[in-house]
């Protein structure tokens, strides 16, 4: 992201011949990044990559904004523009946690007796789950197979979600 970052500040201010190498290492950085994704949460992966692709974007323009501003005049009103841009970066990612949060993450069964069922769950952004293995209820009775992906509820709390119950298991 930082040598994407970078390339494109650059363009902007040196030359714009530096556009191409930016696309280039942004559709190079896409393609790594969707690989990763799509290997650790197969179920969100475009979720994950389009949450990055657009802080990304956002950070960007805002760092163009306020270099150009600033470097233009070093005034009262260029260190409002950088605080008011810090101040939207903090707005977006509020807004995002409300907006893509959810009750509920994937995980991997590692074992089940009677009622409770052992679950391994990777770090989930959505849900604000830690990574992770849980004990956790299995109020419908579901067999699933060690290995086998699941959904499982999640209780939120003030500042750290905990899984609680099997929701399902997926296909």
């Amino acid at each position: 992201m930082w040598g994407f970052l970078l390339l494109l500040f650059a363009a902007f201010l040196v030359n714009t011949l530096l556009l191409a190498p930016a696309a280039l290492l942004f559709a190079l950085q896409l393609i790594i990044a969707r690989s990763e994704l799509k290997k650790d949460y197969p179920e969100d992966w475009v979720k994950y990559t389009m949450v990055f692709l657009f802080y990304e974007l956002v950070i960007l323009v805002l760092v163009y904004i306020t270099m150009n501003s600033v470097s233009r005049s070093m005034s009262v009103g260029s260190l409002y523009m950088l605080f008011g841009a810090i101040l939207v970066i903090v707005i977006i990612t509020m807004s995002l946690k409300f907006l893509i949060g959810r009750r509920y993450c994937y995980g991997t069964i590692l074992f089940t007796s009677g009622e409770w069922a052992g679950v391994s769950v990777k770090s989930d952004l959505f849900s604000k789950i830690s990574d992770a293995d849980y004990a956790i209820r299995n109020p419908l009775g579901l067999k699933p197979r060690k290995g086998a992906r699941v959904r499982v509820r999640v209780k939120s709390g003030f500042g750290k979600s905990v899984p609680y119950e099997l929701a399902e298991v997926l296909k």
